[in-house]
C-alpha cells in the first residue's frame, strides 16, 4: 500500500522542482555550447576532423585502428581539432601496432587531406601497406628453472605460429622473471636468442633462463619511522626473517601497509651487492630486506558537504589522531547531520589486533532518527574486527549493543509492526565485500558485491529477536571511450523469530531511499511499497547509460524499479514500480554531483515525476 500523505508530499516536491530542472538544463546547454560561441574576435577558427578513412588494412579493422588514435572523427558534444603532429604520432602508433602483430616491413603514410572550407572540416586518408607477416616457427626454453619448459610455456605469449613481436617477446622475458621471483628466485635472469628468416618470414626463438639461488629473508630494517615504533611497522609485513623471499609476499605487505592509512609511501627492497656474482652462488642465500616508509599525517580533520532533495543538506565532520603512544592506534570523533539522521560517534581503532591481521574497532554512538519507519533515539556500542584479503575480498565480524529511547512509529495502519517493541537490541553479524572498481567514488569499470547478515537475540535475555540479510551488487562497464553502462540490485529481508516471530523493531524495517537501501529515482523515501517500511525490499537500477561530454560532465539515461513488501508472502514482481529518465553527472571538488529526473511509468501515480540532486553516486 502507498501512503497518501507521502504521495501528496512528493507531488508538492515535484511542483517545486520545475524551476531547478529548467535552471539545470539551461546551465548545461550554456556550458556545453556557450564556450565555443564565446571565442574572441579575430581568433583563427580551428579545423575539425570530419572523418578518417583507411586503405590497405586487411589484418586490423578500421575501428580497432581508430581506437588507439588521437585523430578521430568529431562526435556529439566532442569536437576533435585536426593537428598534423598528432596525425604523425598516430601513424607511428599504428606502425607499432602492426609490428606487434609480426608485420616487420609495415609502411604507412598519410594520403590526401580533403578540406571543406565552408564547414572547416577535414577528411583524413591513411594508406597502409602491410607486407608479409612473420610468425614464430619454433620456440624453446633452455636453462634451469623451477617450473620446467612445459609449465613456462603456459605463462608466455610466444607460441608456434604466433606473430613474431619483439615487444611481446621482451614482455615474455619479464613474465618468466616475475614467475621465478614469485617462487623465491628474485635474482633470476632471462636472455633471448632470435633467428629471423626474412625470406620465409619465419623466426626461431630460444629463451635462456638462469634462475639463480633460492633467496631467504635476512635481517629486516626500517627507514623513515619517526613517530611510529618499528615493531608496529613490521607487523604489516606478511613475511619474517628466514622465510622465502617472494614477490607475492612483498606486494601483499606493501598493500597491507598502505591500507592502514598510516603511510604516504611504502617500498620494500632486498639489498643486492653483486647480482651477477650472487646468481652464481649455491642457494639458499640470505638477503637483507629494507622497508622504506614515509609516515602519513596522523592528525586529521575532514569535512563533507552534500545535498539530497528529500533529506536536505548533509554535513559531516571527522577529526582523529592516528598514532596513540606510537602504536598506530586511532581515536576519532565523527559527527553527521541531515534532516533524517543526526549522530555523533566516538571510535577507537587498533590495527593488527592481538598480533593478527584484522583491525579491531570500538564505536560508541548516539543518534537521533526522524525516518519514514520511526522517530527516536538510538545509543549503543559496536565491537568489530575487519580486514582485507589479497583477492579484492574484505570481511567484517561485529557485535552491537543498542539501546532505544522515545521510539515512535507513524500512525498509519499496517500489519508490518503490530506494536512498538520495548526491548533493546544485542546482535552479532558478519559481512563480506568484493570490490574490483577502478574508483570507489566515480568508477568507470568494475564490480562491487556486499553481503551482510545480522542476528539479534543470540546473547542476552532482554533483547529483540530478529535476523536480517542485505545483498548489494553493482557493476560498471565501459562501452566505448566516451560511453559507459552501469547496473545494480539491492535485496533485503528481515524477520522476527522465537518469541518475537510476529514483531520486527521499527528501526530495522526497510524503505527505499534509506541509508542502507538505494532509492527508486522519481519517488520520495518511503514512497514505494509499504508506507511505514517492510520486511522485504527489492531495488533494481536496471540500466544506466553515461555519455561523457567532457571529463567533468556526463549526461545519463536510466531505468529503475523497486518495491517494499510488508512480508515475504506478499512478494510479487508484478508490483514493482518502474521509473525512467535523464540525469547529469558533474565532477566537483567535493564529490560527484548527480541530478536525476525520474518519471513514473506505471502504478497509481503514473506520469508524475520526481527530481533529485545528491553528492555521490546515484546508486
Amino acid at each position: 500500500m502507498t501512503d497518501n500523505r507521502a504521495v501528496d508530499a512528493t507531488r508538492t516536491r515535484m511542483k517545486r522542482s520545475h524551476s531547478p530542472v529548467m535552471f539545470l538544463w539551461t546551465a548545461i546547454i550554456f556550458v556545453t555550447f556557450g564556450a565555443s560561441a564565446a571565442e574572441k574576435p579575430g581568433k583563427m577558427r580551428p579545423w575539425l576532423v570530419k572523418a578518417v578513412y583507411f586503405t590497405g588494412n586487411a589484418s586490423i579493422s578500421s575501428s580497432d585502428l581508430l581506437g588507439g588514435m588521437d585523430t578521430k572523427p568529431s562526435r556529439l558534444f566532442h569536437a576533435v581539432k585536426f593537428s598534423p603532429s598528432f596525425l604523425n604520432a598516430d601513424i607511428e602508433a599504428i606502425a607499432d601496432l602492426y609490428r606487434d602483430k609480426g608485420f616487420l616491413g609495415i609502411q604507412i603514410k598519410a594520403g590526401d587531406i580533403a578540406r571543406d572550407p565552408p564547414k572547416h572540416r577535414v577528411t583524413v586518408n591513411i594508406i597502409i601497406n602491410e607486407g608479409p607477416q612473420t610468425r614464430i616457427d619454433s620456440m624453446a626454453i633452455e636453462g634451469d628453472s623451477v617450473f620446467g619448459e612445459a609449465t613456462l610455456k603456459r605463462f608466455i605469449q610466444a607460441k608456434r605460429l604466433a606473430p613474431y613481436s619483439v615487444v611481446r617477446l621482451t614482455n615474455d622475458q619479464q613474465t618468466i622473471c616475475d614467475s621465478m621471483a614469485a617462487r623465491g628466485y628474485p635474482l633470476c635472469a632471462v636472455d633471448r636468442r632470435d633467428s629471423v628468416d626474412s625470406i620465409a618470414h619465419r623466426a626461431a626463438v630460444v629463451f635462456l633462463v638462469d634462475r639463480g639461488p633460492l633467496v631467504k629473508v635476512g635481517p629486516v630494517s626500517v627507514n623513515g619511522a619517526k613517530k611510529l615504533r618499528q615493531v608496529i611497522v613490521k607487523r604489516g609485513l606478511t613475511f619474517h626473517q628466514g622465510d622465502t623471499l617472494t614477490s607475492g609476499q612483498v606486494q601483499r605487505s606493501v598493500k597491507q601497509l598502505y591500507e592502514t592509512g598510516m603511510f604516504k609511501y611504502v617500498q620494500i627492497t632486498a639489498t643486492v651487492a653483486d647480482s651477477a656474482q650472487q646468481r652464481r652462488m649455491v642457494g639458499p642465500i640470505s638477503l637483507p630486506a629494507v622497508l622504506t616508509i614515509e609516515e602519513a599525517d596522523f592528525f586529521k580533520v575532514q569535512g563533507g558537504v552534500g545535498y539530497g532533495t528529500y533529506e536536505g543538506p548533509r554535513l559531516s565532520l571527522q577529526t582523529s589522531y592516528g598514532n596513540i603512544l606510537g602504536l598506530g592506534r586511532t581515536v576519532g570523533l565523527n559527527g553527521k547531520f541531515s534532516r533524517l539522521i543526526q549522530g555523533l560517534h566516538l571510535n577507537y581503532t587498533a590495527p593488527w589486533a592481538f598480533l593478527l591481521p584484522p583491525t579491531a574497532e570500538v564505536d560508541v554512538f548516539g543518534e537521533h532518527h526522524d525516518e519514514v519507519t520511526f522517530t527516536g533515539y538510538l545509543e549503543g556500542v559496536t565491537l568489530s574486527l575487519f580486514a582485507k584479503t589479497p583477492w579484492n575480498l574484505g570481511y567484517r565480524v561485529f557485535t552491537t549493543f543498542e539501546w532505544i529511547n522515545g521510539v515512535a512509529i507513524p500512525p498509519q495502519v499496517s500489519d508490518t509492526t503490530p506494536f512498538i517493541p520495548s526491548n533493546n537490541t544485542q546482535s552479532v553479524g558478519t559481512g563480506v565485500t568484493y570490490d574490483t572498481r577502478d574508483n570507489m567514488f566515480d568508477p568507470t569499470k568494475g564490480l562491487f558485491v556486499s553481503s551482510d547478515a545480522e542476528v539479534a537475540g543470540v546473547i542476552g535475555a532482554q533483547t529483540n529477536h530478529f535476523y536480517k540479510l542485505i545483498m548489494d551488487i553493482r557493476g560498471v562497464v565501459p562501452v566505448t571511450s566516451f560511453l559507459g553502462a552501469a547496473s545494480a540490485v539491492t535485496v533485503g529481508y528481515v524477520n522476527g523469530y522465537g518469541a518475537d516471530a510476529a514483531v520486527v523493531p521499527a528501526q530495522e524495517l526497510f524503505y527505499t531511499g534509506s541509508e542502507t537501501i538505494r532509492p527508486v529515482r522519481g519517488y520520495a523515501p518511503g514512497g514505494v511499497g509499504d508506507s511505514i517500511g517492510g520486511r522485504l525490499v527489492l531495488v533494481l537500477n536496471v540500466l544506466e547509460l553515461r555519455y561523457a561530454i567532457v571529463k567533468w560532465l556526463k549526461i545519463a539515461g536510466f531505468a529503475d524499479a523497486g518495491f517494499v513488501w510488508g512480508s515475504a508472502k506478499d512478494f510479487s514482481l508484478r508490483e514493482l514500480l518502474w521509473t525512467a529518465g535523464p540525469g547529469v553527472r558533474i565532477r566537483t571538488p567535493i564529490g560527484l554531483l548527480s541530478a536525476d529526473l525520474g518519471i513514473r511509468v506505471n502504478g497509481p501515480t503514473k506520469g508524475k515525476f520526481g527530481f533529485s540532486v545528491s553528492i555521490g553516486e546515484p546508486f
